[in-house]
C-alpha cells in the first residue's frame, strides 16, 4: 500500500533559512521598529518564525521606548550648563550633595491603585457590567524634600478640614515654612550650609517665594529665576522624580487604601520607612546622573541608565 504520509512524517521543516535570517536582519538593521506582523509579512513567513529569528538566530530583544518631554537645544543647553556646575561643585567638594535639598509635590490620586489591565471576569458569556472611575478623581497633593541623611515629608497641600487644595504661591510658602521649622528641629541639619533645589513651577518661582528663599539660604538655591537655575524638563535629574514618587505609588497603591485619610496614612507609613542609607544612595545617583547628562550632551538619559 502506497504510504501517501512519506517524506511528511515527522517534525515540521523550520522555515529559518540561512535566506530569510539574513532578510530579516537587513530589514531591522534599517528599520528596528519594524513590527513582527509587518516582517512576517515582508519574509512570507508566520509570527512564530519571525519571533524565533529575532529572539534565536539574531540574539534581539524586544524593549519598550519610553516617552519623554521633547529637548530642545536650549533645554540641552541648559541641561549640561547645571551637570557642568554640579561636576564643579562635587569636584572641589566631595560632600556637597549631601547639603543639597531636593524638593518637589506630586499627586496621589486615589483610583490610582485601579490597574484597569488586571481586572479580569472569567464567564461563558460577555459580563454586563463595566469598571467606573469618577471624572475627576479624589486627589492628595503630597510635598516632600530629600537629601543624602534622610527625608523631611511628607506634608500635604490641604484646608483646615483636610481637603485637598490647590498649590499656590501663598500655599507653598507655607509649605517652605513647615519645611523650615521641621529642619530647625532637628540639631543634626546645618541650615548655614544648606542648598535647596526645586523645579520651576510657577508657584515655586513667584516673588514672594523666590524672596523667601533668598531671605533664608541667600544665594544657595537651585530655581529658575535664580543665579543657578534648574534646568526645564530635567525629572532624571532629581531623585523625587526618578526615585521617590516611583517606589511611594508602587508600595501605596499595593494597599489599595478606599479612602483619602487612609491614602495619606499609607504615603506617610511607606515614607517613614526609607531609611538614611537608601537616602545616600539615592543621592549619590544625581552625580551619576549629571555625568551622563554632559555624555550625551544634555540629551535623555533615563531610557541609557
Amino acid at each position: 500500500m502506497l504510504n501517501q504520509c512519506k517524506g511528511r512524517s515527522g517534525r515540521k521543516r523550520s522555515k529559518r533559512t540561512p535566506e530569510s535570517i539574513s532578510k530579516a536582519k537587513t530589514i531591522i538593521e534599517k528599520t528596528p521598529s519594524k513590527s513582527i506582523r509587518k516582517l512576517a509579512q515582508e519574509l512570507g513567513t508566520s509570527h512564530t518564525t519571525v519571533r524565533q529569528i529575532l529572539t534565536k538566530d539574531l540574539k534581539l530583544s524586544p524593549y519598550k521606548v519610553t516617552m519623554h518631554h521633547a529637548l530642545n537645544e536650549g533645554d540641552k543647553e541648559q541641561r549640561m550648563t547645571y551637570a557642568r556646575w554640579l561636576k564643579e561643585k562635587t569636584d572641589a567638594d566631595p560632600e556637597f550633595l549631601n547639603h543639597v535639598w531636593f524638593s518637589d509635590e506630586a499627586h496621589f490620586h486615589l483610583n490610582g491603585a485601579v490597574n484597569a489591565q488586571n481586572s479580569r471576569v472569567w464567564t461563558s458569556e460577555l459580563p454586563d457590567m463595566v469598571l467606573e472611575s469618577p471624572l475627576h478623581s479624589p486627589k492628595v497633593t503630597a510635598w516632600c524634600a530629600m537629601t543624602a541623611s534622610g527625608l523631611i515629608g511628607p506634608f500635604f497641600f490641604e484646608a483646615s478640614n483636610g481637603t485637598t487644595v490647590t498649590v499656590n504661591k501663598t500655599r507653598y510658602v507655607s509649605m517652605l515654612e513647615r519645611f523650615w521649622h521641621a529642619l530647625e528641629d532637628d540639631p543634626e541639619i546645618d541650615t548655614e550650609n544648606m542648598w535647596f533645589q526645586q523645579d520651576g513651577a510657577p508657584p515655586h518661582t513667584s516673588r514672594i517665594a523666590l524672596i523667601w528663599l533668598q531671605d533664608h539660604l541667600g544665594g544657595r538655591v537651585l530655581s529658575r529665576k535664580t543665579e543657578n537655575p534648574w534646568p526645564a524638563h530635567s525629572p532624571d535629574l532629581t531623585p523625587l522624580d526618578f526615585y521617590l514618587w516611583g517606589y511611594l505609588k508602587s508600595k501605596v497603591y499595593a494597599t489599595a487604601p478606599k479612602t483619602l485619610p487612609d491614602l495619606k496614612k499609607a504615603i506617610r507609613r511607606v515614607a517613614r520607612g526609607i531609611t538614611r542609607e537608601t537616602c545616600s544612595r539615592v543621592i549619590a545617583e544625581v552625580a551619576k546622573r549629571a555625568e551622563l547628562c554632559l555624555q550625551r550632551n544634555g540629551g535623555h538619559i533615563e531610557h541609557v541608565l
